[in-house]
């Protein structure tokens, strides 16, 4: 179970960052300013300013469901950059709306990894698996 749930966040982690990677070429190829591909990491990361505020609504969620949840809303978002002719600010949109469950997602999902870690001795492993898996994307 430990080695399923590990799976689905380098599935997860790599889908952020080849969906940054693209929207951040297209926003390129689009202006040719690397300031707009630059504000497409902020973006990214502005919405964790919120974290703090949406960490309680989220404790009220099962964190199966929540994270489960979060994905397929991030996928959905980050779908509606295939619609052609989006302006380009809207792009950036996507991706700040795409990143708000992206904060959410990494907390809860920190603290399910003792749910799904069989023992006390592997649960620690776990953490630190999962933390620098997280980094190792970053």
């Amino acid at each position: 179970m430990l080695r399923r749930f590990w799976l689905s966040q380098v599935v997860s982690e790599t889908g952020d960052w080849v969906g940054l990677l693209a929207v951040a070429a297209l926003l390129y190829e689009r202006t040719g300013q690397a300031l707009w591909a630059a504000s497409a990491v902020t973006a990214l990361y502005l919405p964790y300013l919120l974290s703090p505020l949406l960490a309680g609504l989220a404790a009220k969620v099962a964190p199966r469901t929540l994270l489960v949840g979060a994905d397929l809303l991030r996928a959905g978002l980050i779908g509606l950059l295939l619609v052609p002719g989006l302006p380009t600010w809207s792009l950036l949109l996507v991706v700040f709306v795409a990143a708000v469950p992206a904060s959410v997602y990494e907390a809860t999902s920190a603290a399910a990894v003792p749910e799904y870690s069989p023992d006390e001795t592997t649960r620690d492993d776990a953490l630190v698996l999962f933390q620098s898996t997280q980094q190792a994307a970053n």
